[in-house]
């Protein structure tokens, strides 16, 4: 499955397919947040809104429940809204 955006927005790029590799739900102060796990097959351009790859969220716990195993910056994670 794949997505898309219609404007250049936090790092990714309009008009880009990005691969939708599965979903996920991580506890940030006992609440569920779902996550999108996604690809960048470009591998250039880096999101960088919330829940990237830098953002201050990730821990050990939430790397775990997200199912973050190595860092390859090809592969980020979003929040479902």
């Amino acid at each position: 499955m794949t997505g898309g955006i219609f404007k250049n927005e936090h790092g990714l790029v309009a008009g880009h397919t990005y691969t939708i590799l599965g979903a996920n739900e991580v506890l940030v102060d006992g609440k569920p947040v779902r996550l999108v796990k996604l690809r960048n097959p470009w591998s250039t351009d880096k999101y960088t809104g919330p829940w990237g790859t830098n953002d201050t969220k990730w821990n050990n716990e939430t790397k775990s429940h997200a199912g973050v195993t190595i860092d390859d910056e090809a592969i980020f994670h979003m929040p479902m809204t």
